[in-house]
């Protein structure tokens, strides 16, 4: 577009299971502020981008950053990933990278703002698991509620309590580690200024 874009990124990092299922879920306006200041750039049509071509780019740059990490020493390989630290071991994870068409989906805009926070809503403040869906845990074993959407029913699972206790502690983000980032026209430190003035370009 030619300008600076904002977004908003959640880390979403559970299935319904607890199990580990780490993706982001990005709130991007339909538009940029032009470099001088001066002006708002909608986007051209219904769409910022083509998201085949999103997907394409997003692999590219995850792999870029994730090879740059790697070079730098930025990157730890405990337990099963073991092999993956070696050399020949991080090549053959790249080339499998590069081998997998990778999912980026995108949802149609969101008309009112009262249905943006009820989006946002469902992922900023929550855990894996909340108490109301723990319906039993008796004799080392935890019982609690899923949603079986592709049934559309609510279903239990019993698992031995310290599978449980590892599956939820899968979500607890390492120290310094945020669910949520703000870029671009609205990054933190100037998002105040920058909303006014994206309300006065588009008036």
């Amino acid at each position: 577009l030619g300008g600076q874009l904002g977004i908003i990124a959640i880390l979403h990092t559970w299935t319904q299971t607890l199990m580990d299922h780490f993706h982001l879920h990005c709130l991007v306006p339909g538009g940029a502020i032009a470099g001088n200041g001066k002006e708002w750039i909608s986007s051209k049509g219904e769409f910022l981008f083509p998201v085949k071509a999103l997907s394409k780019v997003f692999r590219g740059k995850f792999i870029s950053y994730l090879e740059d990490a790697y070079s730098k020493n930025q990157l730890c390989f405990p337990g099963n990933t073991g092999g993956l630290g070696t050399r020949q071991g991080f090549l053959r994870l790249i080339k499998q990278l590069w081998s997998k068409n990778w999912v980026v989906y995108t949802k149609p805009p969101i008309e009112r703002p009262e249905w943006v926070l009820d989006y946002l809503g469902r992922y900023t403040h929550r855990i894996a698991i909340s108490n109301h869906r723990i319906t039993d845990f008796s004799d080392g074993h935890v019982t609690f509620t899923i949603k079986n959407r592709k049934r559309k029913t609510t279903e239990t699972v019993t698992l031995d309590a310290v599978e449980f206790i590892r599956r939820f502690l899968l979500h607890v983000l390492p120290k310094r580690f945020v669910r949520i980032r703000h870029y671009g026209f609205l990054a933190n430190r100037c998002k105040k200024k920058n909303i006014g003035l994206c309300r006065l370009l588009m008036n």
